[in-house]
């Protein structure tokens, strides 16, 4: 899958435990560089990720960013959610 055909639309929880109950292992390519700029999408793929944590789903990436700068991002989205 890319980043869009999983983030891009208005998908929610229940859709991601969907496809976390579909697959033993994932790829996700086009992962754009997040930005708070792009909250709606970057909460997505936070709830996305949790899905497929919870499912013990493999998740393979490949994205514009490294690791540690996507993991960044997401500890900023996350924070601004909680309210920290």
């Amino acid at each position: 899958f890319t980043f869009d055909e999983l983030c891009g639309d208005n998908r929610g929880a229940s859709d991601f435990l969907a496809v976390a109950r579909a697959f033993d292992a994932l790829f996700i390519d086009e992962i754009p560089r997040l930005d708070m700029r792009d909250l709606n999408r970057t909460r997505r793929f936070i709830t996305l990720i949790d899905a497929l944590y919870e499912q013990d789903v493999i998740v393979v990436c490949r994205a514009a960013a490294p690791p540690f700068s996507v993991a960044s991002t997401i500890a900023q989205a996350w924070s601004s959610l909680h309210g920290q």
